[in-house]
This record gives structure tokens, sequence and C-alpha cells, in this order.
């Protein structure tokens, strides 16, 4: 499963980058969006930085998982898996393109 977890914004900006009919039904997209959606921001009335959000994913993690995560270098085979990736998946336009 993967996400965004927005921090902090005004997250119907998005609609402003996308090709709506008309101008009403992108404030109804707007009005959707941000009825269903929210910020960090928002939920807990204060700013939160990048790095306290993700140490906070860390600690949740490592306490309902039963792990710890350690700090290290990648090893050679995933540098290796990376550069596979980049260059045969990532750098494509049918992957970064795709609908």
């Amino acid at each position: 499963q993967h996400g965004s977890l927005p921090l902090t914004g005004d997250l119907s900006r998005i609609c402003d980058a996308l090709i709506f009919e008309n101008e009403s039904t992108r404030q109804n997209s707007k009005e959707r969006l941000l009825a269903r959606a929210t910020t960090v921001e928002s939920v807990l009335g204060v700013e939160i930085s990048w790095e306290r959000a993700a140490q906070s994913l860390i600690h949740g993690f490592e306490a309902q998982l039963g792990i710890r995560f350690e700090r290290g270098k990648m090893s050679a085979s995933e540098i290796q898996r990376t550069e596979e990736l980049v260059k045969e998946k990532y750098a494509h336009p049918s992957w970064t393109e795709r609908i």
C-alpha cells in the first residue's frame, strides 16, 4: 500500500492544475476533496516538521510490529537493484506517464 501524508497546505490546490469543463466543476471537486482529505496540521492544530513526522512513523511501526529500525548504508546488492529499477522502470515514460 502507498499513499501520501500531507503535513500542511491547501490540498485543493491540485484542482487548479487539472482540467475541468468549467469553474463550477473545479470548485465542486475542491469541496469534495476537502471533505475527504486533510493535513496533519489541520488534525493536530500545530505545524509538524518532516523530521518529526518521519520519526513518529518510525516509532509507530517499531511499536506496532515489535521491530527496531537501524540506520545503515545500502549494501552493494541494494545499490545495484536501485540502479536497475531506475534504468529499467522508473526512467521510462511508460511508468511515469501511466494513468
